[in-house]
């Protein structure tokens, strides 16, 4: 079957073989798609499918993607295209399909990310916190050094985080049937809410400190 569940699908790596013999290396996500052999068939064989463009910022018709990242951080396997570039199918002679990669559509990483960014993307992540967007939907913010953070500055980030977390465990204590009422939601969001302002505001001080937004959504 080539159709999957909802909300999953494939990244896609294809060789590209142009019909002057030069070859690119080129990734696209096509969701409701299995990870199967039948599947490499059929984007083998239709690259109007695979190629055509989703997005507005997509360029021309067609076009596929330089780069695809993953971040993997607490129990997340997230990957995000970067670089497209257009395609002309008239000068395209073969597409080989080299390896899919099943993966949600629900889940993505937010930032507008460039190959440069693999480097800090692969350490350890300094803390993380999490804020609820609305619509079903909830993001984790992971906080990265990409350069020198003076050790000061790593215990200020940390004393926010840890202060917000004490806020949110006494909400949680006082809640004696684990029950979370339309009140205490209202609680709960004012607390990621100034937790993820406070934050923020941080960060823009201090520019050595980039983030990877985990956002997951479901209806």
């Amino acid at each position: 079957m080539l159709a999957l569940a909802e909300y999953n699908g494939v990244f896609i790596e294809s060789t590209i073989t142009m019909k002057d013999g030069t070859e690119v290396t080129g990734f696209r996500y096509r969701a409701h798609f299995a990870e199967s052999a039948e599947t490499i068939d059929y984007f083998e064989s239709n690259w109007e499918v695979l190629f055509a463009n989703d997005m507005t910022y997509e360029p021309g018709e067609y076009s596929y993607y330089q780069h695809l990242l993953k971040y993997e951080n607490n129990n997340y396997l997230v990957y995000k295209m970067v670089s497209p570039v257009a395609l002309e199918l008239a000068n395209v002679a073969k597409v080989t399909v080299v390896n899919i990669i099943s993966a949600s559509y629900d889940i993505h990483i937010n930032e507008p990310l460039s190959v440069t960014d693999k480097q800090w993307m692969d350490t350890p992540s300094i803390t993380s916190y999490y804020y609820n967007t609305g619509e079903f939907c909830d993001s984790e913010v992971f906080i990265h050094a990409a350069g020198e953070v003076a050790d000061e500055v790593l215990a200020q980030l940390k004393a926010i985080t840890t202060k917000y977390t004490a806020k949110l465990k006494a909400v949680e204590e006082s809640n004696k049937d684990h029950r979370v009422d339309d009140d205490e939601a209202e609680i709960f969001s004012a607390i990621y809410n100034e937790q993820k302002k406070e934050i923020e505001t941080f960060l823009k001080q201090h520019k050595a400190l980039k983030t990877i937004t985990i956002t997951m959504c479901s209806c």
